[in-house]
């Protein structure tokens, strides 16, 4: 009886879970075809069959940022790769409430019930056999007012406003990828240091763009939309070039070596994944002079998915540091989580150093911890030569900062390396 009672719990739950699943689905139908010039539909094969105006040139890479966690289940497993839910994903429900979007069942009940958006005296027939990708975010990026707190307005205007935040968002969107794709991002390298010789350790490859505009907005804008992945792969593959074709090995095998960022955001993309163990793969040799650095791991939801990935790296011979190390809480639960080579500690620290600061005891806490777990520790923001005595005491591997030297092109450094070469030949 206890048994019988249980699972007919179980369905209740299941059925109830059910149904909130189509009331959201509901819901961001009824948005979607409002907002239908930013629409993608999926048929029941999970194959797109419809992408409309500026949304089709979203639909690829930045799949990943088009998919809402309601849906994940809807998604063949073969598909997930392409279109995986993200954290920040389309949004749905009471987010929309501001657009005064009314259901209405119509139709034969026979049929089944069918669904009839209303916005602003308008009316689009029922889709009930899609399943719909609005490209429309909660996020920073673009987002309408919400329904908790936010403004009054008519639907007509409040849509007109919405549609003008995404088309400002697509543009955006394109101007990025244009950047990537044309290559019209400078790479420097900066300095990090072992402080106990004060030689470099290994360089890390930074990205500017030519255009003009600022770096830091330019990827968290891209890390919001999701295609950070883009400009992720494109670093990796120049940081392989550099490394094949202008950085040579030493006759004795070893060499320069680099560090590039990759975002959480990427790494939960298997798209991305596969293109870049394919890269690594290819170049083997490289092995022991590349350090992929994990940036934003406040956004990684899935740490075994990720940790898997960064294994795969590690086993190939290539390195892995956690980046802003104690910025977050989730930064130690990623070091719990995920095998690394190193803990790059938030710069926020170091620029608080100060006599009888909490600043120091951090440090030497988390050198300490990075020690235990047999990972080395960087300092980040190292501009003073006392700082940089300081983190020697503190029991800190290596610095990076002005005071070792500003990111400079890396042509610099190739020439830099070939006269050297030169010397020593």
């Amino acid at each position: 009886m206890a048994a019988e009672r249980a699972e007919q719990e179980r369905e209740e739950a299941s059925g109830g879970m059910r149904a909130d699943l189509r009331l959201q689905r509901d819901r961001f139908l009824a948005f979607a075809f409002a907002s239908a010039d930013l629409l993608i539909e999926l048929d029941g094969d999970h194959r797109v069959t419809y992408a409309l105006g500026a949304a089709q040139q979203m639909f690829g890479c930045a799949a990943d940022a088009l998919v809402g966690r309601a849906f994940c289940d809807l998604l063949a497993a073969a598909d997930r790769g392409m279109a995986r839910a993200a954290l920040d994903g389309i949004a749905i429900g009471e987010r929309f409430g501001p657009f005064a979007v009314q259901l209405d069942r119509t139709g034969d009940r026979s049929a089944g019930p069918a669904m009839v958006a209303t916005l602003g005296g308008s009316r689009m027939p029922p889709r009930e056999d899609r399943i719909c990708l609005c490209l429309s975010r909660g996020g920073a990026a673009a987002r309408p007012v919400g329904a908790r707190g936010g403004k009054t307005a008519d639907a007509p205007s409040l849509a007109g406003t919405a549609q003008r935040m995404l088309q400002e968002t697509l543009t955006r969107i394109a101007d990025f990828k244009a950047a990537v794709r044309d290559k019209q991002i400078r790479l420097v390298c900066h300095p990090i240091v072992d402080l106990a010789t004060g030689e470099t350790q290994h360089y890390e490859i930074l990205s500017r763009f030519l255009r003009g505009e600022n770096t830091h907005a330019m990827v968290s804008f891209a890390e919001d939309v999701g295609i950070i992945e883009d400009l992720d792969l494109a670093i990796a593959e120049s940081a392989v070039d550099l490394l094949t074709r202008f950085l040579p090995a030493r006759a004795d095998g070893q060499g320069t070596r680099l560090a590039v960022n990759v975002s959480g955001h990427s790494l939960r993309s298997a798209m991305f994944v596969d293109l870049l163990m394919d890269l690594l793969k290819g170049h083997a040799g490289l092995a022991g002079r590349l350090v992929f650095e994990l940036t934003d791991s406040a956004a990684i939801d899935d740490r075994d998915q990720v940790g898997s990935v960064l294994r795969d790296i590690r086993a190939l011979g290539f390195g892995v540091c956690l980046d802003d190390f104690g910025g977050d809480a989730a930064a130690f639960g990623c070091l719990q989580a995920f095998d690394v080579d190193y803990i790059k500690i938030e710069g926020g620290f170091v620029r608080g150093l100060g006599p009888g600061g909490r600043e120091r005891h951090m440090i030497r806490s988390m050198a300490s911890l990075a020690r235990s777990l047999g990972v080395r520790s960087i300092a980040e923001h190292v501009e003073t030569a006392q700082q940089r005595d300081v983190l020697k005491e503190l029991g800190v591997d290596f610095g990076q900062g002005y005071l070792f030297g500003q990111p400079e092109p890396v042509s610099r450094l190739v020439r830099e390396q070939e006269q050297t070469a030169r010397k020593s030949a």
